[in-house]
């Protein structure tokens, strides 16, 4: 196995990829393996499958020339030894057979000369029926034979015996024979006054007296129906015995017994064997790729598409372990890895930016070689995608082993011998299988390198991968990169509004990208998070388990001020609560270092190595906000933002708001219904849009206890909760009717309050 990791080739510039090319299995160079391909020829190639010959654009780059060299050598041993005689060329289709025989008819081709080889070529597969086949067959031949005048009673007496064995008129048309005279003497053939025996001995004396070989190449043979394949041995048989008459069949071994197999004639595959052992007299078997013809071969196709693409980092060692445990049981002939590698050139440019190149390589393989697995795996995409499990029963919870993976494989139609082979491609590419065939848990913080890598187990990213380009609702790696760009350099394009329009549609998701895509330096932190908050009121509105936008921006805003330094990181802070957008953020960020995410889920707080002074500033920018809005009506003061302040105050003192709450209440400035209403109601839509007048909700009394004092609220409200009556929440947040609605939620939480308070009294006193 070659010893693959990331290297470069000698005298080469060291960078992922370069002109003379990467050699990703770390070998030292095969003399039986050519040098990579020049830049300027590897991408002309890739998309093709045409057959070496070994011109200019077609080199022979896996080094087979030796071998060439040794046929060709065979070749006029038997010319010396033989009179006539078939020679098989065999191999595994896809192997390269048809290569090796281009490449063999040149070196019989060079030097030419007067006793030189003359050389036919007959696909049978090219014709459509028995008819044709035999008149083309003897079309080629008759073709090979030199055109000058004293050769015309050889290419005659080719043509007789011709007329002899097929249809006349077919054969006549074929062969350039004169279809009048043949046809007046078309009678005596039929008549047997001149027979087949005869013709072929008028042959033997022509081609005698040639003196010169003739080698006729009859290529995939093995695509042949059982009465075609037949046939052709027949004219073999037929003609193959004449003089200086020489035949290069080319085939599948199995393949051909097995349409042998099929016939009337042979039945078995011993019988098979017996008939092809009559049929061919030498055999001359293509040597299997080695391994560092195998590796050479994807390290230049590799190199094509980087140099193409001018990508500069491939991870290497991620390829080598996928080599290891499957590619190198299938990529076994050229054929094999030309397909795989022209797949992955079709389709990889749209894409080149915005996925990772070995995970995409992995799946190429995958869809081009198992496309049952390629279809399950779309199937799937949420248990490939999924994240670490937020609670130990969700952990527990039906876990799928490798052996549910391997099911699942064979449901796919991969064959038992390739099934632990294409298991280990999937651990590589998606961390649940991984983990499933290592019998572990999914383990924390793998997706943020998922995502830094752009890699098909992200959930960002999967879908990249299977549309071939960015989908419509996705934003693409680069147009972030570019947005963020342009705002460090403050000349602002297309790509922000961009951006600006996906963070507040699709928040969560671009955030991510800009985690990972920030690297632009300190000079970025700033403008972004200036960003931020002028699209913070218009994000969609957090969800308990899944969509959390304001929590996501809240984060990385942190991150951003974490990049900072003190001094900067405080000018920016103050910059953005100057707005009052800006200013829900900063409190919002700022909270967030205190406090656990959804569903008490333990969130990844980033580091602010200056959180006391972020404190400081957020609470002083807090006090002097709710100073002024004081003097205003609720109903003037924009209910997220009010929540925002004053939940971010009772985080950093929580007496000091409480205090200042009630001495509002006390002073009249608010009622303290009026309070409860607008610190349950809502300005923004789900979707992020700000709404025409704020809607009540439900009174949260577990918050509203720790701002308020619930004890304190009801020995306020004596009379008010005595008087409440059963109300429906109506669906405006102010006038009388929410005012009433939420006295007699609280009417309710007094009573239920009540209740509990006795029964627990009555436990004590029975425990007494």
């Amino acid at each position: 196995m070659p010893a693959w990791r990331r290297g470069h080739a000698p005298g080469s510039r060291r960078r992922g990829h370069d002109a003379a090319g990467v050699v990703l299995c770390g070998q030292e160079e095969d003399p039986g393996v050519t040098a990579p391909l020049a830049a300027e020829t590897r991408s002309s190639w890739l998309l093709g499958d045409d057959p070496v010959g070994g011109k200019v654009g077609q080199p022979d780059s896996l080094g087979r020339g030796t071998f060439v060299l040794h046929v060709a050598a065979v070749l006029n041993r038997v010319r010396q030894q033989a009179g006539s005689s078939v020679i098989g060329v065999v191999a595994d289709w896809g192997a390269g057979k048809t290569s090796i025989v281009n490449l063999v008819r040149e070196a019989l081709e060079e030097p030419a000369d007067s006793s030189g080889w003359l050389i036919a070529e007959c696909n049978p597969w090219n014709y459509s029926d028995l008819e044709s086949l035999i008149t083309g067959f003897f079309a080629e031949l008759r073709a090979v034979i030199p055109k000058d005048r004293q050769w015309d009673q050889t290419r005659e007496r080719i043509g007789g015996l011709a007329t002899a064995v097929a249809p006349i008129g077919k054969v006549a048309a074929l062969v350039g024979v004169d279809l009048e005279p043949v046809m007046k003497t078309a009678g005596k053939y039929i008549a047997g006054d001149v027979s087949v025996t005869a013709r072929r001995a008028q042959a033997e004396e022509a081609l005698k007296n040639l003196g010169r070989p003739i080698l006729v190449i009859l290529d995939d043979l093995d695509r042949l129906a059982p009465d075609e394949l037949l046939l052709v041995f027949k004219l073999v048989r037929l003609v193959g015995r004449l003089p200086n008459m020489y035949y290069l069949l080319c085939y599948d071994e199995q393949t051909l017994l097995d349409v042998l197999e099929e016939s009337s004639l042979v039945r078995n595959r011993d019988r098979a064997l017996d008939y092809m052992e009559k049929i061919v007299q030498v055999r001359i078997d293509v040597p299997p790729l080695r391994e560092a013809q195998i590796s050479h071969g994807i390290d230049t196709a590799i190199n094509a598409i980087l140099d193409e693409e001018q990508l500069e980092q491939v991870d290497t060692n991620r390829i080598a372990e996928a080599y290891g445990a499957h590619l190198r049981d299938r990529l076994t002939t050229p054929r094999s890895i030309h397909r795989l590698f022209a797949q992955v050139d079709a389709f990889y440019a749209p894409i080149k930016d915005e996925v990772n190149f070995t995970d995409y390589l992995l799946l190429t393989f995958v869809r081009t070689y198992e496309p049952g697995v390629y279809r399950m795996l779309y199937g799937r995409r949420e248990e490939l995608i999924k994240q670490p499990p937020r609670s130990v029963n969700a952990a527990l919870r039906d876990p799928v082993t490798a052996d549910d993976w391997r099911q699942r494989l064979r449901d796919a139609s991969v064959s038992q011998e390739d099934v632990e082979g294409v298991l280990g491609i999937l651990a590589i590419l998606f961390v649940p299988v991984k983990e499933a065939m290592e019998q572990g848990r999914l383990r924390s913080g793998y997706m943020e390198d998922l995502a830094r890598r752009r890699c098909i187990g992200h959930p960002d990213y999967f879908d990249r991968y299977f549309a071939f380009s960015v989908p419509d609702e996705d934003i693409a790696d680069s147009v972030v990169a570019a947005a963020l760009l342009q705002l460090a350099e403050q000349a602002l394009g297309a790509e922000v509004d961009q951006l600006t329009n996906r963070l507040k549609s699709d928040t969560s998701r671009v955030v991510r990208k800009l985690q990972v895509l920030r690297s632009h330096g300190p000079e970025i932190a700033g403008p972004l998070i200036h960003l931020l908050g002028e699209v913070y009121d218009q994000l969609p509105l957090d969800s308990l388990f899944t969509a959390r936008p304001h929590l996501d921006v809240a984060l990385l805003t942190c991150s951003l001020l974490g990049s900072l330094s003190e001094e900067d990181g405080a000018r920016a802070l103050r910059d953005l609560a100057e707005t009052d957008t800006g200013a829900e953020l900063a409190v919002r960020a700022v909270r967030t270092l205190r406090r656990a995410g959804p569903a008490g889920e333990r969130i990844a707080l980033p580091s602010l190595p200056w959180t006391s002074t972020a404190e400081e500033i957020v609470l002083e920018l807090i006090k002097v906000r709710l100073a002024r809005a004081a003097s205003e009506p609720l109903a003037a003061i924009r209910c997220s933002l009010f929540r925002e302040l004053l939940y971010g105050w009772h985080d950093l003192a929580p007496s000091e708001v409480t205090a200042w709450l009630w001495e509002q209440i006390t002073a009249e400035r608010w009622s303290l219904t009026g309070l409860i209403v607008h610190l349950s109601s809502i300005d923004i839509a789900p979707n992020g849009r700000r709404l025409p007048h704020p809607i009540l909700q439900d009174p949260n009394w577990s918050d509203l206890g720790g701002l308020l004092d619930l004890g304190r609220v009801s020995k306020h409200l004596p009379k008010e909760l005595d008087a409440a009556e059963a109300a429906e929440r109506p669906s405006a947040a102010d006038g009388p009717q929410a005012e009433q609605y939420v006295l007699w939620q609280l009417r309710e939480l007094r009573a239920r309050v009540a209740v509990q308070t006795e029964t627990a009294e009555q436990g004590q006193s029975e425990g007494a």
